[in-house]
């Protein structure tokens, strides 16, 4: 009778077990592609505002490299930035000694890629710009995230723009890798995918 009981109460916590289970997958929904890129796209918005609340320093530091790992040029710049009133970004240069780059040359697109393109945020003001495609679901580290290519809609003129890939965690909903290249190439310069 014992051994009957105790089965008994085995079975009955493996059915709620499953029945909780089977309760808990249903209760999760499912986003739409569509409202992914909406949360994200909000919630680089929100990220945008906060980062106009602080001051940070920038500091742009390139090399080119020789044989044997030889530094044969360098060009670096340390800024303080901050933003005025109506989000505009303000820079206000601390450290910039003479550039010692022969091999390559830095241009105005390259210096607004540093401070725009590369540190990659899709707002919703700036997904109007952009075709946003959903490419699939990949692991980072611990994170399931969603993969989308990303490129300009059109090309403005004076504007640059993010050509490449944005990884999305599936949990937050925030961009937590970006890849691509600047675009557009200008009078034929070339610009490096980061």
């Amino acid at each position: 009778m014992q051994f009957k009981f105790a089965a008994l109460i085995v079975t009955l916590a493996f059915l709620s077990a499953s029945s909780f289970g089977f309760q808990t997958d249903q209760a999760t929904p499912q986003l739409s592609i569509e409202e992914v890129i909406r949360r994200f796209t909000e919630a680089e918005s929100e990220n945008k505002i906060a980062r106009n609340n602080y001051i940070f320093t920038q500091d742009i530091d390139v090399m080119t490299i020789g044989e044997a790992g030889s530094i044969t040029g360098r060009m670096r710049r340390t800024s303080d930035i901050s933003y005025d009133n109506r989000s505009n970004r303000v820079e206000r240069i601390t450290f910039f000694p003479p550039s010692t780059l022969t091999a390559v040359s830095l241009t105005i697109e390259d210096m607004q890629d540093l401070a725009g393109v590369q540190p990659f945020a899709l707002t919703s003001e700036d997904l109007p710009k952009y075709q946003v495609d959903y490419v699939s679901k990949e692991m980072i580290d611990e994170l399931t995230t969603y993969v989308f290519d990303v490129k300009p809609k059109k090309i403005v003129k004076g504007e640059r723009y993010l050509q490449g890939k944005i990884w999305v965690d599936d949990k937050d909903l925030q961009i937590v890798k970006v890849a691509g290249l600047a675009v557009p190439e200008v009078d034929n310069q070339k610009f490096p995918h980061f």
